[in-house]
């Protein structure tokens, strides 16, 4: 065979197979293409461009995880308020003796001994000096035995018992001409005096300020005396020149 001839069979194979598929796929495309069962009868197949497959009914769908949320509340922390702290002042003691009102250690007059007794001790220890119970100054009257006095360094106490219990009296303080005081008992400063009056006034000054005349004792004793209701100061000599040393509440007589 000719090459000539070879080619021309090629190409009529090439064609021959085109219109081949060109056949296949018209038939393929054809719906309602009968089909020839062999019995004379025509059948007409309808050709499903798609086939799903059966659904299986006994999947089983996995549930989706439940996602839970978990949620942290984060509390405050609790305070503590800080504690108040009160500051209470703690009170001025009371003086050792007040002339404005008779009072020893905050006791007033009246107060039985024992407890002024107790409060001197705490205070200065044991007193100095005690009396025990005796008539007294003769000048006073009464028993023999209702007057006590009691001291604790410059500063003397009196109790009494004369138609009464055993009681505060009255208390005297001497400072002395010079300003001599014991040390380890009360000093001037522990006592509180009239409202004008302070110690190195002259008797004249003191019964100025006090608005009290000046009382003198000339002819035995050579004293002045400037008194107030309830308070009695004393000055040696009699012209009201020299200082005051002495004061006291309701016991400053001319025996003390």
């Amino acid at each position: 065979m000719s090459r000539r001839e070879q080619i021309l069979a090629a190409l009529v194979l090439v064609l021959s197979g085109l219109l081949i598929g060109i056949l296949l796929v018209w038939l393929l495309s054809d719906d309602d293409a009968d089909v020839d069962t062999g019995s004379g009868t025509t059948t007409t197949v309808e050709a499903s461009s798609t086939t799903e497959p059966p659904v299986d009914d006994t999947r089983t769908t996995a549930a989706s995880p439940t996602t839970t949320e978990s949620t942290t509340t984060t509390q405050a922390p609790t305070t503590s308020a800080a504690p108040v702290t009160t500051t209470t002042a703690s009170a001025t003691p009371p003086p050792v003796a007040d002339a404005t009102n008779g009072e020893i250690l905050g006791l007033p007059l009246g107060t039985p001994i024992d407890d002024v007794v107790a409060a001197m001790t705490a205070a200065f220890g044991a007193a100095d000096t005690d009396s025990g119970w005796n008539g007294g100054c003769p000048l006073d009257g009464g028993p023999d035995d209702h007057e006590r006095r009691m001291a604790w360094g410059n500063l003397s106490i009196r109790f009494d018992r004369w138609n009464q219990p055993e009681q505060l009296a009255g208390w005297g303080y001497q400072r002395g001409a010079a300003g001599f005081f014991d040390p380890e008992g009360p000093t001037p400063d522990d006592i509180v005096l009239d409202p004008g009056a302070e110690w190195n006034q002259t008797g004249n000054e003191l019964a100025a300020a006090l608005g009290v005349e000046l009382d003198t004792f000339g002819d035995i004793f050579g004293l002045s005396f400037i008194s107030t209701d309830v308070t009695s100061y004393r000055a040696p000599g009699l012209d009201g020149t020299t200082p005051f040393d002495y004061v006291g509440v309701r016991n400053a007589d001319i025996c003390e």
